[in-house]
């Protein structure tokens, strides 16, 4: 088990407690249960401005991870267009037989697919990030 305590025992308010430490500690405070033992798992209690420091990290890691998607979006936007120019060359080509064409084709149409997907799996994250930033950037409006 694995203690966190944040408050003011140290410069970084961090304070972690290995098994063996917390099983010490666990003979002289109000930790204990009925039959003496430490409980299991994990606990964690942050001070005033342990909350504050969270919150403000967690706005500007949503705002980063925000770019970070919106900028993997327009990398496969341009990477679908990319695709879809190469089959209309493909489509248009007169040097290759039907039978080459249609395996070309068929690779390209699945790597398109792929490319969709991974445009909509990003998607739907940023619209979650947007919307999970979005009540607390009103509440700072």
């Amino acid at each position: 088990m694995l203690s966190v305590n944040l408050g003011t025992t140290n410069t970084t308010g961090l304070t972690v407690s290995t098994p063996a430490t917390k099983a010490a500690a666990a003979t002289t405070t109000a930790d204990t249960t009925a039959s003496g033992t430490a409980p299991a798992g994990v606990k964690v209690e942050l001070s005033s401005a342990g909350v504050a420091k969270s919150a403000a990290s967690s706005s500007t890691s949503s705002t980063d991870q925000i770019k970070v998607l919106e900028k993997r979006i327009a990398d496969i936007k341009k990477q679908v267009a990319q695709e879809q120019a190469q089959l209309q060359k493909i489509q248009a080509s007169k040097n290759l037989t039907a039978e080459q064409k249609l395996a070309q084709v068929s690779a390209l149409q699945s790597t398109i697919s792929q490319s969709n997907a991974s445009l909509t799996t990003a998607s739907a994250q940023l619209a979650k990030l947007l919307l999970d930033s979005g009540s607390s950037s009103t509440t700072a409006s």
